[in-house]
């Protein structure tokens, strides 16, 4: 998206409580800037176009990391609890 730096017009405030007077600067996205352009005229236009991040080259992947372990399911004991109930149901 992009956003534009807009300066509250002479004789009008914006914001909550008139928190800019004017003059001020703001940083409005156009689709909020369009419902209030009579109190704000157009003073920059900013494009938000960041490069993307890359991780450090020096970072292994995370399954990279990981490859030396072997997963394992641990055993459950079977209690002598279970067993019984075990027969109890099955007969």
């Amino acid at each position: 998206m992009t956003t534009h730096k807009y300066r509250v017009r002479p004789g009008f405030t914006y914001g909550v409580n008139s928190q800019y007077k004017e003059g001020d600067i703001v940083e409005l996205e156009e689709s909020t800037a369009v419902h209030v352009m009579d109190k704000v005229e157009l003073a920059e236009v900013i494009q938000n176009t960041a490069p993307p991040v890359e991780p450090p080259a020096d970072l292994e992947s995370p399954t990279e990391s990981l490859a030396h372990i072997e997963p394992t399911v641990p055993e459950i004991p079977k209690s002598s609890a279970a067993i019984r109930s075990k027969r109890t149901i099955g007969n």
